[in-house]
């Protein structure tokens, strides 16, 4: 008489398959998580790297620079302190003082500004176009010198030798993933890192 066949499984094979599912389970239940983190991190290193190019061309240019951020809206713009003219290309007088306040001849011009005053401007570039958080991601408050700021608009100036306040942006999704845009003056960098809420 041959053994008998069973057509189910033993409880080890149970046991086995088990242990193989939730070891899976440990590995792409975080890596989920992130990827559901990834637009939140995309709009925040798009940020980053607005005001990363805001510090440098302060620095290159000699000319103050801002981002504008509107919390309400979810939306930041590129600015510098410009005349109208400067904004638009258009040509200035060749003994005008250049960006740092030297003329054509080397000197630096001690007389009071004539014709227009500057004022910030949107930079003539993609950079200087208003960008617009995705849909579902909200500014979550700016942590400012003066305390946090949750509703209106902020701006994160950078002065001519590119210095400025510290400040950190913090962006949050609908999920609950918060990061964290960073204005580092001492380290000069802008960072991006996540956060507590």
């Amino acid at each position: 008489m041959s053994g008998r066949r069973s057509d189910g499984f033993t409880l080890i094979e149970l046991l086995a398959v088990m242990l193989i599912l939730a070891m899976l389970a440990a590995i792409a239940i975080p890596s989920l998580s992130i990827l559901g983190a990834r637009p939140l991190r995309a709009q925040a290193e798009s940020l980053a790297s607005d005001l990363e190019f805001a510090r440098v061309r302060s620095v290159l240019l000699g000319i103050p620079h801002r981002v504008v951020i509107d919390l309400d809206g979810g939306a930041w713009r590129v600015e510098w302190l410009v005349t109208e003219a400067e904004a638009l290309g258009q040509e200035e007088k060749a003994d005008a003082p250049a960006a740092g306040g030297f003329d054509a001849r080397g000197r630096i011009d001690l007389s009071p500004p004539r014709g227009e005053t500057p004022e910030y401007r949107p930079v003539r570039a993609n950079v200087g176009t208003t960008s617009v958080l995705e849909d579902g991601l909200v500014f979550s408050r700016i942590d400012t010198t003066e305390g946090p700021v949750s509703r209106g608009t902020v701006a994160v100036g950078f002065e001519r030798d590119g210095t400025a306040d510290p400040v950190r942006i913090v962006l949050a999704d609908a999920r609950g993933h918060v990061v964290g845009v960073e204005v580092a003056p001492l380290e000069e960098a802008v960072q991006v890192r996540d956060v507590e809420r």
